[in-house]
């Protein structure tokens, strides 16, 4: 994610700020009651579990706009492994600055590296098959950046990226995919793909049919909540252009996966890499500077 994109910039302002306001719109009562809540002191953050790291660029935002007299040193570059006990980062600064930062570094820490750490380990089982995220994030281009730093591709980053018909959009189009693919042929040259999602129920070679003309961007056919026998037994009795490309999602595990990995299927997306990724365990500890 380029920290000079607008879009990045305005979830580094919701997710990340907005956190961090809602938690001390009110102050912090606690460390404010004490005589020296402004001495200064050191603060390490410390790994109880082992994990890849990812934070170190929006963390460096996050200070430099809200907190920006603390002294930052991150120890681990993103996308490296560390392991239980690995000290990550360290502040320096008055204490009552770094207890009212703990919670909101804490929260953004934890589930970043939480997201890259599951996202490593599908990826490791998928290879040599690409994997991507969904739109199923809860920090929005945050996770999809965790995401990235696992391995895995971030799919389309928001609603106005890349369209991707679901069935939702089949029913209002009265269940005909020639208004689909009527609504794709009008769209600007300039998106980078689009997607029509298809359910077992659904003929294949019908939807395909609706493509002959070639288009300037690729049209991906999303295979959703099929299992691995009913994927394989589809996907390879069909004719695969070279503008199509084939994706699968839904119901994908990490016990599950390689049955997935399938040719000639392109990519997996898969959601559980940020609505089910557990935040890792973090705790920061202050010590005298």
């Amino acid at each position: 994610m380029n920290p000079k994109n607008p879009q990045y910039i305005h979830d580094l302002e919701c997710f990340l700020g907005g956190a961090f306001i809602s938690d001390t719109i009110n102050g912090d009562l606690t460390t404010e009651s004490l005589p020296n809540k402004n001495d200064f002191f050191s603060c390490q953050i410390q790994a109880k579990e082992k994990g890849i790291f990812c934070g170190g660029p929006p963390i460096k935002w996050f200070l430099h706009k809200y907190c920006p007299d603390l002294k930052l040193s991150i120890f681990f570059k993103e996308g490296n492994s560390f392991q239980k006990g690995n000290t990550l980062l360290s502040l320096k600064g008055k204490a009552k600055t770094i207890l009212k930062i703990e919670r909101t570094l804490l929260n953004l820490l934890q589930r970043l590296c939480g997201i890259a750490t599951l996202t490593h380990t599908y990826q490791q089982a998928a290879f040599p098959m690409p994997i991507a995220a969904t739109r199923k994030t809860l920090y929005g281009l945050l996770d999809k950046y965790a995401v990235t730093i696992g391995g895995g591709l971030t799919h389309r980053l928001n609603l106005g990226d890349a369209p991707l018909f679901k069935d939702n959009h089949l029913k209002i189009s009265h269940n005909s995919w020639a208004v689909i693919a009527n609504a794709i042929y009008k769209m600007p040259h300039s998106i980078p793909f689009a997607t029509i999602e298809i359910s077992p129920k659904h003929n294949p070679i019908v939807l395909l049919s609706q493509f002959r003309k070639p288009l300037p961007f690729p049209i991906i056919i999303l295979f959703d909540n099929f299992t691995p026998l009913q994927l394989k037994k589809t996907i390879q009795n069909i004719p695969k252009p070279a503008h199509i490309h084939f994706e699968a999602s839904g119901g994908i595990t990490l016990t599950n996966i390689k049955k997935y990995c399938i040719s000639p299927l392109d990519i997996l997306s898969i959601g559980a890499l940020t609505h089910s990724a557990n935040s890792l365990d973090l705790s920061l500890n202050l010590t005298t500077p």
